[in-house]
């Protein structure tokens, strides 16, 4: 069969309605994107039921080709197994463009006849946090936690594959390009010759008009979120007890509303006995930015690592500034005084405090440094390659 045109392959184990992370609203946004750019995306990702195996759905451009595979870890290699053949047929029909997120690459040999786009959304040293604070992270480890940190030395080794097989490397962020050319020093030649970095493209636009729909007005209390999963490496522990240090030092006008799921969900749950805490849950995503616009003055962010953190970057828009631990990852996003504030690590004391320096910033400024993250700027850079490679 002919080579189709302009049709790509996004090979992603987590995708809308199926959420594990920011890797499924990145490739849902992603292939919403570049469909509207005349793109045929297909998706082949989880999550069919294990009855009927498959199911393929199309919507316009965008064909939804979904397996069934056991939602436990390792999930990558259960899927790469089970996605295989389906990838090994789209490459049969003539599509050779495969984007995959890492670590799926170096799994799936099948890509090798294909031309392969490899996203990073981090890199190995997101699971070094929890060794590295062990002794803490065991006040509230739960068993649910310990597959994924366990899975660290696979991890580099498949990322590693990636960086090999990878015609074209995309990196999220400045600093996980970095720590690639770090972790690898034999491949930093190749990386640095085929690597780009591109942000997790935002609708900046949209975000924008949910701001200035909500304009704030003088409240009573402070209302400080946390969005993300509950574990430890996420910073849950040590925004709990930033909050808690704000509260014995004689906040009272403060709360602190938490949405995501997670191992530490009873965790924190006991908590709210002695500290105001609002537990949302999973909440559908465009509920939760409305939320966020409309009550939320503080992102409390504390996370031990990140790639480019979506909730990060979504809640700037909206004009709401961030507090984070002064990490590697924060300093890419966070500017001191300007967008936020990020605190020496571990002081949860110091935490505290800055969430209520970074009430009283100008929400205007904030929102106007996020439009860097603008998809209509990210996504072109992705296009570009795109388009390079189909020329391969």
């Amino acid at each position: 069969m002919a080579k189709i045109e302009k049709s790509l392959m996004l090979v992603t184990h987590e995708y809308p309605p199926y959420v594990f992370g920011g890797v499924a609203i990145y490739s849902h946004q992603l292939a919403e994107w570049l469909s509207t750019r005349g793109w045929t995306i297909y998706v082949i990702t989880g999550r069919a039921g294990l009855r009927e195996g498959v199911t393929v759905q199309r919507r316009g451009r965008i064909v939804v080709i979904r397996i069934y595979f056991p939602n436990i870890p390792p999930r990558w290699v259960f899927y790469a197994k089970l996605a295989e053949r389906y990838v090994a047929k789209l490459i049969k029909r003539g599509i050779r463009l495969a984007l995959s997120n890492s670590p799926l690459t170096g799994l799936l040999p099948v890509l090798r006849d294909a031309v392969i786009f490899t996203v990073y959304h981090g890199s190995s040293y997101s699971v070094l946090p929890f060794f590295e604070n062990f002794r803490h992270a065991l006040n509230t480890a739960t068993p649910g936690e310990l597959p994924l940190y366990m899975g660290y030395p696979a991890l580099k080794t498949w990322m590693r594959q990636d960086l090999l097989y990878s015609n074209y490397n995309i990196f999220i962020a400045r600093h996980v390009k970095s720590e690639a050319e770090w972790l690898y020093p034999d491949l930093a030649p190749k990386i640095s010759r085929s690597g780009v970095v591109a942000y997790p493209g935002i609708e900046y636009n949209q975000l924008s008009r949910l701001k200035d729909h909500n304009r704030r007005t003088e409240k009573t209390k402070t209302v400080v979120a946390f969005v993300g999963r509950l574990y430890f490496t996420k910073g849950i522990t040590y925004a709990v007890e930033a909050i808690r240090s704000l509260v014995e030092m004689g906040e009272r006008h403060i709360e602190f509303w938490v949405f995501g799921t997670g191992p530490l969900q009873k965790w924190l749950i006991k908590q709210s006995k002695a500290i105001p805490i609002r537990y949302f849950g999973f909440v559908e995503r465009s509920r939760l930015l409305s939320l966020l616009a409309e009550y939320v003055d503080v992102l409390l962010h504390p996370s031990l690592y990140e790639g480019a953190p979506l909730a990060v970057m979504e809640t700037q828009a909206l004009g709401i500034p961030t507090v984070a631990f002064d990490l590697p990852w924060s300093t890419e996003f966070i500017m001191n005084g300007i967008n936020g504030y990020r605190a020496p690590y571990p002081d949860v004391h110091r935490l505290g405090e800055v969430v209520l320096k970074a009430k009283e910033l100008d929400r205007d400024k904030v929102a106007l440094l996020a439009k860097r993250f603008d998809r209509e700027v990210s996504f072109r850079v992705i296009e570009s390659l795109l388009e390079e490679g189909s020329h391969r």
